[in-house]
């Protein structure tokens, strides 16, 4: 009688023990880690001045994750070094990322549109680029991997479609990008329009009628 009930006892404390082990499991795949990456492309993405990931996109990230149980660990780096970290699994989430079929070879896209964007080409005050044939042989800064560069409608296609030879300067922020144009080192800058909103004045640069992607 003694023995059966310390097997009894014995049986209920493991039971206790997987119970507890399974509910503690459980637990912790509700309440997931997500890490996200984070570069600097105000106002939709950016480090503010205490180091927090802000602008609208980190906006919608903190609002899923309140929803779904996630804490977001967001990695800050360049649209270069966080598009290789998603591909790579370092990271699980890439905001701010235009849909390619190249790409989607790669990701997992969101089946929702959450923005609509363009590109167009920005230049000094003094420039002579009013068309796309004005590229002819000149300097363009551009945010290397990016869609607007490489994509289906980016401006390396766009200017092989018109013949034109032009250099392009492949740098790894677009701050980098109107600042390589505002110092007299490229003669056009690529860069999305939300962008350009914010920065243009800030760099002497000016709109031109060439838009695309």
């Amino acid at each position: 009688m003694f023995w059966r009930q310390r097997v009894n006892k014995r049986i209920f404390l493991f039971s206790l023990f997987f119970i507890f082990t399974f509910i503690c499991g459980f637990a912790s795949e509700e309440n997931l880690t997500v890490k996200v990456g984070v570069y600097e492309n105000r106002p939709k993405i950016f480090t503010d001045t205490e180091g927090r990931a802000s602008g609208f996109w980190p906006e919608i990230l903190d609002y899923i994750a309140s929803n779904e149980d996630w804490t977001l660990e967001y990695i800050p780096g360049t649209w270069e070094e966080c598009l290789r970290r998603l591909e790579s699994g370092i990271i699980d989430i890439m905001p701010d990322v235009a849909y390619s079929e190249e790409r989607e070879e790669l990701f997992d896209f969101s089946n929702r549109k959450v923005y609509t964007s363009w590109s167009r080409i920005y230049v000094k005050k003094d420039n002579t680029i009013y068309d796309i044939l004005d590229l002819e042989n000149k300097k363009i800064a551009v945010l290397k991997n990016s869609v607007n560069v490489e994509g289906p409608d980016g401006i390396k296609n766009l200017v092989k479609a018109f013949n034109i030879s032009c250099i392009f300067i492949e740098v790894r922020s677009y701050d980098e990008v109107f600042k390589m144009v505002n110092e007299g080192k490229a003669d056009a800058a690529v860069a999305s329009k939300d962008f350009a909103i914010r920065n243009i004045d800030n760099y002497n640069l000016i709109n031109t009628p060439i838009i695309f992607q």
